[in-house]
């Protein structure tokens, strides 16, 4: 499998990244502690009617198990610290693990239709335990598991994940995210990806809603899936594969 992990530049500037956003300090916020940039995102999950999600570098936010986002938060916190000589980060490890639960609230919305995740074999079987070690990776394997055998309380049949094998022949692009509303609801369908990619996978985020870029995006994405495993007990087998040769 090839990978271009080069995010590609907005086409236009989008009105989610010029409107104004809450910043952390408004602790009357729901989402308060993160940066204003990334607000946008977070509240259009709660509305959409369609989100589409391709991740090879990292796990989205809410299809993180605990351990995992606890695990990123602990890493993030070293690199904070040794790039800023600072001790602290303005959010802590339990904000962030209750940061990512209010976002899988969105997964059992009202509005919700469908939402399918997109992960690489290689980021479930090689980069997470890595970094992070078995233990975790376990855990996350454990996690995807109950959504994808319909054991999970975090979502229910209008969630699917997938895997896209080591074995396909695609290049596969940045994580990104195709966010989708009824015809003519607010904000406006757009496309999310984060330029900057650091371990912890946060970092500039763009929005991209011009029909061009979103209609590029949903071609993208549906080659993507096109080369994934095609139903939930062969994803539930490639789950189990990589958890059996976790070292």
């Amino acid at each position: 499998m090839q990978r271009n992990n080069t995010a590609e530049t907005a086409a236009t500037t989008s009105p989610l990244q010029l409107r104004e956003t809450p910043t952390r300090k408004d602790t009357s916020m729901p989402y308060a502690t993160i940066d204003a940039p990334f607000v946008p995102l977070y509240e259009a999950e709660h509305s959409a009617t369609q989100i589409r999600r391709s991740h090879d570098l990292h796990v989205p936010g809410p299809a993180q198990c605990e351990e995992l986002t606890i695990a990123l938060y602990e890493y993030d916190q070293q690199e904070q610290a040794e790039a800023d000589d600072r001790a602290e980060l303005p959010w802590t490890a339990m904000e962030a693990v209750a940061r990512q639960s209010r976002r899988r609230q969105a997964l059992l919305s009202d509005n919700l239709r469908s939402t399918t995740i997109l992960l690489s074999e290689h980021l479930l079987r090689r980069r997470i335990s890595a970094v992070h070690g078995t233990a975790v990776a376990r855990a996350q394997l454990a996690f995807l598991r109950a959504a994808v055998k319909g054991t999970a309380d975090w979502c229910d049949d209008r969630t699917v994940v997938r895997i896209l094998p080591d074995s396909c022949r695609v290049i596969v692009p940045a994580d990104f995210t195709i966010v989708r509303f009824l015809p003519g609801a607010e904000p406006g369908d757009f496309v999310y990806r984060e330029a900057d990619y650091r371990r912890h996978g946060a970092g500039n985020p763009q929005f991209e809603s011009d029909t061009s870029s979103v209609a590029n995006a949903n071609a993208t994405w549906l080659r993507l899936l096109n080369n994934a495993v095609p139903s939930d007990d062969d994803t539930a087998r490639v789950l189990d594969d990589v958890d059996a040769q976790l070292r």
